[in-house]
This record gives structure tokens, C-alpha cells and sequence, in this order.
């Protein structure tokens, strides 16, 4: 639909402008502190259908690069496990 395709490419122009990624200086994660609580959070970026709405960052899904994050994403939460936090 014509105005879906608009609103979405205005929606990724203004976000685009709006967050910038900054890379983390940190080495390594640090340590967890005794007696605080931690959640994590992983986003799963991958769609079916790309709703127009959504401000996510997202992808239409694709086995190959899903295999790869899942992979890449597992290892990542194991780093984190063996760092001591608890989620």
C-alpha cells in the first residue's frame, strides 16, 4: 500500500536522525553487584511482515542470518552467565 511505503521510509528517515549508536568503551562487562536483581532483555529482530508502525529495529526473516544471530546471541548470554549474573 502506497501509504504504508511512505510512512514507513519517512519513520526510518526520522529515527536515522534521531539515534545515533555510540559503541560501548567498556572492555568487559563488569562484575554484578551482591544483592542487586537483573533482567535481561533480548530483541529478536526478525519479522514475517514489517508492520509500518513499528519502530523496532527488524528484519524480514531469513534463515541463514537467524541461525547466525541465534548462535552469535546464545554465546553473548553465556559470557554474560559467566560473568555471575543471574537472570
Amino acid at each position: 500500500m502506497l501509504s504504508e511505503r511512505i510512512l514507513t521510509t519517512t519513520l526510518k528517515h526520522l529515527v536515522r536522525q534521531k539515534l545515533e549508536y555510540t559503541p560501548n568503551k567498556l572492555e568487559m562487562l563488569p562484575n554484578p553487584q551482591s544483592g542487586h536483581n537483573y533482567m535481561l532483555y533480548a530483541h529478536v529482530p526478525f519479522c514475517e511482515v514489517l508492520c509500518p508502525f513499528c519502530s523496532f529495529n527488524r528484519y524480514i526473516f531469513n534463515e541463514t542470518a537467524g541461525r547466525n544471530y541465534y548462535r552469535s546471541l546464545r554465546r553473548e548470554m553465556e559470557m554474560v552467565a559467566e560473568r555471575g549474573y543471574n537472570f
